[in-house]
Formats: C-alpha cells, structure tokens, sequence
C-alpha cells in the first residue's frame, strides 16, 4: 500500500470512529464519512468497497492498539488479589474511556468481530501472564471479561473500570486460584479477607 493510500484509510478511519463516539453505526452514511474525513466520494470507494469495508478495518486498527499497549510484567498471585494491579486494567480503562464508542461498535453489524478483539486481545495479555493459566482457564477469564464488559456498556451500568477489574476477579480469577490444589496458602489468604471483610 502507497503512503498516500495509507493516509487516505487513516483519514476514513478515524473519521469512522469520530462518528460513532456520538452515532449509531447504522445512521452513518458514507456521505458523512467523506465530509468529516475531506476525500472524494470516488476516492472512498477506491480503498473500501462500503461503508462494512471500513468498520472491518476499523476493528482491526483498534486490535493493534489494544495490543500496542504492552502487557504488565512480574505479576504475582498476591498481585492478582489486587484489582489495581489487574493485568487487564489497561483495557478496561481503554474501554470506559471509549464507552460510547463500544456501545455502538456492540450494536453494529460486526458486533462478533468486536467480541472477537475483545476476546483475542484478552487472552493474549492473560495468556502472557507468569501465574502460568491453562488454556482453559484463559477461556474462563476472557469469557467472564467479555460478558462483564458486554453488561458494562450495553445495560450502562455505573461501574468504573476498577470496579469492573475487581468483579472479573471476584467472579474468575478469585475461583480458579483457589481451585488449584497448590495454592492452599492463597485459599488461607482469601479466606481471611472474607472473615475481615464481615467484621
């Protein structure tokens, strides 16, 4: 691809994405998208064959910057106990600053595709992650992850992204710790927050 091809879908993309902070994919017409990014109607329809082409695209630019964002090293099981040092704080914290976006990119026809990143961004920083999860257990975590966040943004629940941290925790990382034979020292610990927590 050209420098200038390359400009040109930069310019349609985000102007895509400045769109949908504030509209309804489905009410965005290719005319907009031309007004707000300053090309042609031709030019358009050279680089993307509709306007499905560009929000394609468009998911797949936001999967490389969730990926850009760099995965936090020397977690420990103690760490994981703390909802701020979640491995997937980053995320989330992307997601809430973008919530309207989400909303709408959940209500689009791709909205698979954005479980999708979702699910593939996810799991590659769990996955990355020295506790050493099974593949099983990272399908556990994202999925809660992915559900969680699909609750967050389309019900527009008022959770902040450290709340949602601690829930996902609660409710994923919490259980398959625990249900780790080797981690009797963890269940202690858990244990004893729960009592102090009720006092």
């Amino acid at each position: 691809m050209d420098p200038r091809q390359r400009r040109t879908r930069t310019r349609l993309r985000t102007a895509l994405l400045t769109l949908m902070r504030d509209t309804p994919y489905d009410d965005i017409t290719v005319l907009q998208l031309i007004a707000v990014a300053d090309v042609a109607l031709p030019t358009f329809y050279r680089n993307y064959r509709n306007k499905l082409g560009l929000l394609e695209d468009m998911i797949d630019q936001l999967t490389e910057h969730f990926d850009a964002q760099g995965y936090e090293t020397e977690q420990t099981l103690t760490n994981l106990l703390d909802p701020d040092n979640a491995h997937l704080l980053p995320l989330l914290r992307y997601v809430e600053a973008e919530r309207k976006l989400f909303r709408h990119l959940f209500d689009s026809p791709h909205s698979a595709q954005v479980f999708r990143l979702l699910y593939e961004s996810g799991t590659r920083r769990i996955a990355a992650d020295p506790v050493g999860w099974s593949p099983m257990e990272v399908h556990i975590i994202a999925g809660c992850v992915i559900g969680n966040v699909h609750q967050w943004l389309v019900l527009d629940l008022p959770y902040t992204a450290e709340a949602l941290a601690e829930v996902i925790h609660q409710t994923s990382v919490y259980g398959l710790l625990v249900a780790r034979e080797e981690n009797n020292d963890l269940r202690h610990l858990i244990r004893e927050r729960a009592i102090t927590g009720l006092a």
